[in-house]
């Protein structure tokens, strides 16, 4: 099982020095804004030049030998985000991709329709991730975790956090009828989003919402 990035971060914390940790909790909030963002690219490159803007080692200082924590907690990250350590050109090529598409299409409607369906497309890869995402902000491990029973369905706690009005209303639209009618989603009783046969979200993921917003009733 992948630690989750907070209890990696706080091991790694244990014994550093204070210039260390202060480190360690730069690029942990710096992958962290990654994750949120849904980016997947947790390469050094990137990660670097996020760091930059903020005063954070260069690349070259993260590769270096010495740095093997701080690339320790990077590739953390991108294991439990599923995300990846190798430089991701996948939005670079979905977007030159999406352009040329276009640009090959003359007539307007057409064109018009075509870039609906692409655009679409990039909104289902996005929304897809919203489910790994949540794992980064809500799920802590140790609270009350499954049993050795291996029991899927065992409940988890999870730490109190509360919710703004607006991402109350985020989950309530993502479980609306509305929303289901627009993107012509479906659903079933086990919680799982299909369209046109294709999963979606995996089954839970209506069920799990609705018992979020059950303490916000």
């Amino acid at each position: 099982m992948i630690a989750h990035p907070d209890e990696f971060l706080e091991a790694l914390c244990k014994d550093a020095s204070t210039r260390k940790k202060s480190t360690l909790e730069l690029i942990n909030s710096v992958c962290k804004e990654q994750a949120e963002h849904g980016n997947t690219d947790f390469s050094i490159a990137k990660i670097a030049t996020l760091l930059a803007d903020k005063g954070g080692p260069s690349e070259q200082s993260l590769r270096n030998k010495a740095a093997s924590d701080y690339r320790a907690l990077i590739k953390n990250w991108a294991q439990f985000t599923n995300g990846s350590i190798k430089k991701n050109k996948k939005a670079e090529v979905f977007s030159n991709t999406d352009d040329e598409i276009l640009n090959g299409i003359s007539d307007p409607t057409t064109k018009a329709y075509v870039g609906m369906i692409l655009r679409e497309n990039r909104s289902l890869r996005n929304e897809n991730h919203i489910l790994k995402i949540a794992e980064v902000t809500l799920y802590k491990p140790g609270l009350n975790g499954p049993s050795s029973s291996g029991d899927s369905n065992e409940s988890i706690a999870f730490p109190s956090r509360k919710l703004t009005n607006t991402e109350i209303e985020a989950l309530r639209h993502a479980i609306s009828d509305e929303l289901m009618k627009s993107q012509d989603w479906t659903t079933d009783e086990r919680g799982r989003v299909e369209k046109n046969g294709i999963r979606i979200f995996k089954p839970g993921f209506i069920t799990a919402i609705k018992k979020i917003l059950e303490d916000y009733t």
